[in-house]
């Protein structure tokens, strides 16, 4: 008798052989009448599976017997290796779905939420925010600004070099407006060559003063495109919340000061003085505050 891992051989003399002990001998009768087959018998309460095949040349039977238990057993941890091997498996795709996914929802979001052209946030984005902030500064109390700004005679721009210049006029315009933003402002872009920054937390005078800066440096920029040089002006009007108006009276009035810069001759930035007393203003006179940010932003574009 030879035993191995995981099934037992039994070799048997064909004849003149003891019959086999136990509860192999209720089938040994079945097993030695064939030249070779497939049996099962219960030995101890379990099921034991039996093959057998005449070895001629010696008359012997070898037999080769496998538990029912231990066929379970191999069954389940193969069933459970397959189980966790497939949940690994699982795991990683969902992973790697989820990562997917979430890569495309932010570029979904982000082409929702900026134009395309700039890089400003667009209208319908920004004046969902814009209605949010006026209402969170109203309940908190805090001061909140805009400004509306317009690139000066930028329709020249399009008819004397090209409407791709003129886009590449808007590029650079914008990028350079963004390097005069706090990090927590908003630039949006309302339409054409107009925009507007919403600036929270922002009283008036600091207001003007971001707008004047922002003037300056776009003032002070040179768009260099084909062997072209192009210089910008943008005219700018800033107005505060005043705590009760709607954002149309608000944008209304910033609109209204930029036309005041306009006709006193572009490149100038002109604040709406309504609300100048609210708490967070130190200066009182619109004239004050445009007389003090005039010079910084001489200073701005010296520097």
């Amino acid at each position: 008798q030879r035993q191995g891992e995981t099934a037992r051989q039994r070799v048997f003399q064909h004849r003149d052989d003891t019959r086999p002990p136990g509860a192999l001998a209720r089938i040994a009768d079945q097993v030695l009448a064939t030249p070779g087959g497939s049996f099962t018998y219960r030995n101890d309460g379990r099921v034991v599976y039996l093959n057998s095949r005449l070895v001629t040349e010696f008359d012997w039977y070898l037999m080769v017997e496998q538990d029912e238990t231990e066929t379970e057993q191999r069954l389940i941890n193969t069933l459970l290796f397959n189980l966790l091997l497939s949940f690994v498996v699982i795991t990683v795709v969902l992973f790697l779905v989820h990562l997917i996914i979430g890569n495309y929802r932010r570029q979904l979001e982000q082409m929702a939420s900026i134009d395309k052209l700039t890089g400003a946030m667009n209208r319908q984005v920004f004046e969902h925010l814009f209605e949010h902030m006026m209402r969170s500064a109203k309940r908190r109390g805090q001061p909140l600004s805009v400004v509306m700004l317009d690139l000066d005679h930028f329709k020249r721009v399009n008819d004397s070099f090209g409407h791709l210049l003129g886009d590449r006029v808007l590029q650079q315009t914008v990028a350079m407006m963004l390097t005069g933003l706090r990090e927590f402002d908003t630039l949006g872009r309302w339409g054409g060559e107009e925009f507007v920054v919403l600036l929270p937390d922002c009283n008036l005078e600091q207001a003007t003063l971001i707008a004047n800066k922002i003037r300056a440096r776009v003032a002070a920029m040179v768009v260099q495109e084909k062997g072209l040089t192009i210089n910008v002006t943008v005219s700018l009007g800033v107005a505060r919340f005043d705590g009760q108006e709607s954002s149309e009276q608000l944008l209304d009035r910033a609109d209204q000061a930029l036309y005041q810069a306009k006709a006193a001759g572009r490149n100038k930035v002109v604040s709406d003085d309504r609300g100048d007393s609210l708490p967070g203003n130190e200066q009182g006179a619109n004239g004050q505050v445009l007389r003090q940010f005039e010079n910084a932003a001489a200073d701005d574009e010296q520097a």
